[in-house]
Order: structure tokens, then sequence, then C-alpha cells
């Protein structure tokens, strides 16, 4: 019994490992992958896949090969800081940096020019004394950065007993309240002094300069004291006289006990530079802007923001009975393709103006500003519509011959 038990045991561990063994010898032999399988064997090829060419392409980039998207660096020019780069002599905007967007410096106040008064004059008010004269000028700041308060450093006295040069004042930032001709003093400049000219002769603007002061949209400029240039009988510049000296932070009332109007019309010479941050003046530098422009549609109904469509050809179906005749030209012209890049010259067609269907009658220009003239070398070229990019379309319909007379 033992025996037999013993036998059979040997025979299941026989069994096992024959098994075990055919296991690792089953699945589809691995075909070769540059022979073809004709040979009768009954086995298929693998299809290879897009992942594989992209894996094959991988492993050719990372042994060395060269990217079809690099050119060589000789015919790349290196472009000037800010500029496009340029492929082939020509300039290739599209592949630039996102630009910058930044606003420019703008002047805010009044004309800086000589007026009839040199500087107001308070009684008792000596040259180089703050006099309490406080005017406001009414022009309103954009969004942005005060860059500098500027003063008209006038030469001659005209009707004042002393010229610009020497006089005191200081300088502010204004903010209005909720509340009518009210005010928050946001900046208060210091005294400031009126400097000597480079020719005693010769006015000149007297420039205060403002570490990127952050101001509001509606903030006004204001000055306290004398030395400011001024006509009297015009102007909307509020003028108070006598006038306290404003604070910093704190509020103040135009016509008040404190800030009386003066009535009498005046104009000075007074005013800001301001780096608008309000949108109203961007300066854009380092490439070009994305997306800033809808497609082109079919028509001219469905122009875009520079007026650009395709233009559609309008048939004469009288000409050719039972066909659509179109007098159709090619011609030079140009146009823009972003708002932030020159016109480019282009070369296309355009539909000519006849009798039966005279269109707009454009007249057709060279890139040069000459005219495009007939065959006759006498008679202007007129278009049924301005030349446009991709046109004109010709649409035709089933079972209708299209005739055309092209121009060259």
């Amino acid at each position: 019994m033992k025996k037999q038990t013993i036998i059979n045991l040997l025979v299941l561990i026989t069994l096992v490992l024959s098994l075990f063994a055919s296991a690792q010898v089953q699945g589809p032999v691995a075909a070769d992958p540059g022979t073809s399988n004709g040979g009768g064997n009954g086995q298929t090829k693998d299809k290879i896949t897009q992942k594989d060419r992209d894996m094959a392409a991988a492993r050719a980039l990372q042994e060395g090969a060269l990217n079809p998207l690099m050119v060589d660096t000789a015919v790349m020019a290196m472009p000037m800081p800010g500029a496009a780069p340029h492929y082939f002599s020509h300039p290739n905007y599209a592949n630039t940096s996102w630009p910058v967007i930044s606003g420019a410096v703008i002047p805010v106040g009044n004309q800086l020019i000589d007026r009839t008064y040199a500087t107001d004059f308070a009684a008792g008010i000596l040259v180089g004394e703050l006099a309490p004269v406080f005017v406001v000028i009414p022009a309103a700041l954009p969004d942005g950065l005060l860059q500098s308060f500027e003063v008209w450093n006038q030469a001659a006295p005209g009707a004042s007993p002393f010229p610009s040069a020497g006089n005191v004042f200081h300088a502010y930032v204004l903010r209005p309240t909720v509340n009518p001709n009210e005010f928050t003093v946001v900046f208060d400049s210091g005294l400031l002094t009126m400097p000597a000219l480079a020719d005693p002769a010769v006015s000149e603007v007297a420039s205060f300069g403002v570490a990127n002061l952050a101001v509001q949209a509606g903030d006004q400029i204001a000055f306290y004291g004398q030395g400011v240039p001024v006509d009297t009988g015009s102007g909307a510049d509020f003028f108070s006289y006598p006038a306290s000296q404003p604070l910093q932070d704190t509020n103040i009332v135009l016509g008040s006990a404190d800030y009386p109007a003066f009535p009498q019309a005046r104009t000075y010479s007074f005013g800001a530079q301001v780096v608008d941050l309000s949108g109203q003046n961007p300066v854009i530098t380092g490439g070009i802007r994305k997306f800033v422009d809808t497609l082109p549609g079919v028509g001219s109904t469905t122009a875009n923001e520079m007026g650009q469509y395709i233009s559609v050809a309008v048939s004469d179906p009288n000409a050719y009975t039972g066909s659509d005749y179109y007098e159709i030209a090619v011609v030079e012209y140009q146009k823009k393709f972003h708002p932030d890049i020159p016109a480019t010259t282009l070369r296309g067609y355009v539909q000519l103006s006849t009798a039966a269907v005279p269109g707009q009658q454009f007249p057709l220009m060279n890139p040069d500003g000459s005219p495009i003239l007939m065959p006759d070398g006498v008679t202007q070229a007129l278009a049924v519509e301005p030349p446009q990019y991709l046109g004109t379309a010709i649409i035709a319909d089933k079972d209708v011959p299209v005739r055309i007379k092209f121009y060259n």
C-alpha cells in the first residue's frame, strides 16, 4: 500500500513538472520586424501603430537626431531686444513672446506757456515766502502713476512785480469724496522752489519728479503758494485767497471758510506727467498681442475689427444667356493682418466694375500709390469692392455655367 502511494505521488509530480515546462514555451513566436510572413507558417505581422511611430521618433531624438522644427542659426537671425525673430529674411511675428502692455506717459493739466502774470503776488509776501494762495486744476487724472508736477518757469514778470524763479509752493494730489466739493489730501509734495533759469531771459519747464505715486481716476492736482504763471478773465481753475494750507490725509471743502472761492476766472501754467494705466493710452512692447481680432467672415456685413472680410463676387446673368459672367483682375495691394504690425504687400483677385455690375467703383492703386490702369493704359481700374485677402469668392449654382474674363 505504501509502495503504491509512493508511485502515485511520483506520477503526480511528473505530471505537474511537465505542465509547467509546457507553459514556458506556449504563446506566439515573436516575428522578425524586418521580414514578411510569406513563408506559409501561418503567422501574421504585428501592425505598427501611431504610438510606435511616436516612440521611434522619440528614440531618434534621444540618440541625437535634429528636430525638424529646428533651423540653422545662420538662417535664423537673432532679433534685436523686443523685435520679432527673422526666418528666411522675413519677421515671424507669430513666434514672438507675449507682449508687455504698459501705459503711456501723458500730460494732465493746463498748457505750460507764458501768461499775463508770471506769478501771483499776495500782499506783503516776498519772493521765497509761502503765499496763502490755493489753486485746484479741474482736469482729472487717470488711473496710473504720477511721475512729476510740471510748472512753467516764466522769465518775464509780465504784470507781476517779479518772475517765477525763487518763489515757493506745495503741490498736492486731491481725491474727491462722496460729498460735494470735498476732497481728501492724499499727497503733499512739501515745499518746492521754482529754480533759477538756465538763461534768465528764456522761460522753461520746471519739473518736480515724483516716484511713481499711485493715483486714481478722478484725482486732481493742486498747489498752495505762488510762482506759477496765470491768466485772468478765462479758465476753470479753482482759486482760493486767502486760503488755509492743506494738510495731508485730511479732508478739505472748496468754497468753505478755509478755502473761499475767489470770484475770478483763472488759468495757471500748472500740470503733471502721469503713466496712464487706464488702458486708454497703451504702450505695447516685445511682440504682438494674441487673439485681438475676430476672424473675417464672408461678405462685407461680416467684417472684423480691421475691416477684413472675404468678398463675394456679384454675377452678371445677362452678358451670356444662361451663364453667370464675371470680370476678375489680379492686382497687387496691401493689407494689415494685425493692428500691431505693418501692412503686408499681397497679390490677389478682385472683381472689376462694369456697367452691369458697378459696385462701389473703388479705385485700384498700386502699393506705391500709383493708379492701376486698364489695358488701354489710360482708364483707371475700378473694383466692385476693395481687394480683400482670400477674395474674391465666386458662389456658383448647380447647372449654371460660369464665365470669367481675367485681367492681369
